[in-house]
C-alpha cells in the first residue's frame, strides 16, 4: 500500500506484540520520526508513541482552524451587497458575481496544490495559503472605489483559490498521523470545520457589517486568518514517512528555531526527494 508518496509495509498484519484483536494499518516501526506507534509493550494495553497524542491532537486542532478560517475568508462577503452594489454602480445579481469567483477559486486552488505540496511540503504550502488568502482579505477592503469591481471580483477568486487548500491537504496529514481504525473521527473534524467554515463566513460578516461600512465584514477575518497562521506556525509539522525505505527521510531539525525555519520557508528540506515530473505525475487530474 502507497499512501501519499509514503510506503506502509506488511499492510494489514498484526505486529508483534500488538493488543488482541487489533490489526494496525498501516504497520508501524520504531524510528523516533515514524508518527504512528513505535511498540506495544507486554505490560500495557495501549502503545507507547513515537509522537504522543497531544502533539497529533494539537496538530489536528490547527489543521480544524486552518480549515474554518480558509472557508470563511472566500465567503465572508456573500450577503452584504447593497453597498457595494451602489459604490461600483452594479446590479445586485452583477455583484453576487463575486461570489461565483469565490467557489470557482475553492473548486480549482487545490487542484494546483495538491501535486505542489508533494515537492514543497504540506504544512509550508497550508502556511502560505493562509497568509495569501489574508493578503486576499486585505485586498477585498481596500476596494472601495466606484472603479474598483473588476480587483474586488478577483480578490474573491484568488482568496477561494487559496482559502480551500488546508480542507484538501489536511486529510493526508491525517493519513500520517494515524492508524486507519483511528481516522474516522479526525476526518469528520476536519471537514465539520470546512462546512461551519462555508456558514459562519457570510452569517458572521452580515453580522458584522449590518449597521457599518461593507470592508469591516473583510477586516474582521484578517485577525482571524492572522492568528491562524501563527498557531499554523507553531504547531503544524511535516508528518510524512517511509517505512520501507527510512534512509530516504530527511534529518528532521531538533532545534525549534530550525525546524520552523526548514519546514515553512525551505518546506522541501523535510519532505522525501523528488522532482517536477514525479509531482506532476501524481496529479489528481492524471488518476
Amino acid at each position: 500500500m502507497k499512501e501519499d508518496g509514503i510506503r506502509a509495509s506488511s499492510e494489514g498484519k498484526e505486529p508483534e506484540h500488538s493488543p488482541p484483536g487489533v490489526v494496525l494499518v498501516p504497520r508501524p516501526s520504531s524510528h523516533p520520526q515514524d508518527p504512528l506507534v513505535s511498540i506495544w509493550p507486554q505490560e500495557h494495553l495501549w502503545p507507547r508513541n513515537n509522537w504522543p497524542y497531544r502533539r497529533k491532537q494539537l496538530i489536528l486542532a490547527t489543521l480544524c482552524l486552518a480549515s474554518f478560517s480558509g472557508a470563511i475568508a472566500p465567503l465572508s462577503g456573500q450577503l452584504n451587497l447593497a453597498q457595494q452594489a451602489k459604490i461600483y454602480g452594479k446590479t445586485r445579481v452583477q455583484e453576487s458575481y463575486a461570489n461565483s469567483a469565490a467557489l470557482a477559486g475553492m473548486a480549482f486552488g487545490p487542484f494546483f496544490f495538491a501535486p505542489v505540496a508533494h515537492r514543497l511540503g504540506r504544512s509550508s504550502v497550508i502556511f502560505w495559503c493562509i497568509l495569501c488568502a489574508l493578503v486576499c482579505q486585505i485586498w477585498a477592503a481596500v476596494m472601495t472605489r466606484s472603479d474598483d469591481y473588476i480587483p474586488y471580483i478577483i480578490s474573491r477568486l484568488f482568496a477561494g483559490f487559496f482559502g480551500a487548500v488546508p480542507t484538501v491537504l489536511g486529510p493526508r496529514v491525517i493519513t500520517d498521523l494515524l492508524f486507519l481504525h483511528q481516522r474516522g473521527r479526525a476526518f469528520m473534524a476536519l471537514h465539520m470545520a470546512f462546512l461551519f467554515g462555508t456558514i459562519a463566513g457570510p452569517t458572521f460578516s452580515a453580522f458584522i457589517s449590518a449597521n457599518a461600512f461593507f470592508p469591516v465584514e473583510f477586516w474582521w477575518t484578517v485577525g482571524l486568518l492572522g492568528a491562524t497562521a501563527i498557531l499554523i506556525f507553531l504547531f503544524l509539522e511535516e508528518t510524512g514517512y517511509d517505512r520501507e525505505n527510512p534512509d530516504r527521510n530527511p534529518a528532521i531539525p531538533t532545534n525549534w528555531l530550525a525546524n520552523r525555519w526548514a519546514t515553512f520557508f525551505f518546506g522541501q528540506r523535510l519532505v522525501q526527494p523528488t522532482t517536477w515530473s514525479v509531482t506532476v505525475s501524481d496529479h489528481p487530474l492524471k488518476n
